[in-house]
């Protein structure tokens, strides 16, 4: 029997399953912050307890 030549091993697509995920965080984060600045929030006055 002769050995087998092993070729490298296939390389993990797992890399960019996070590379992705960051990417679409990073846009969402940007989208939220877009829509935040457009629609300012209303200051609520405070009542103090008396």
């Amino acid at each position: 029997m002769e050995p087998v030549e092993a070729g490298p091993a296939p390389r993990s697509r797992l890399w960019w399953w996070f590379v992705a995920a960051f990417a679409v965080q990073l846009a969402a984060w940007g989208v939220w912050l877009t829509i935040a600045a457009r629609h300012p929030v209303q200051d609520v006055p405070l009542v103090r307890a008396r």
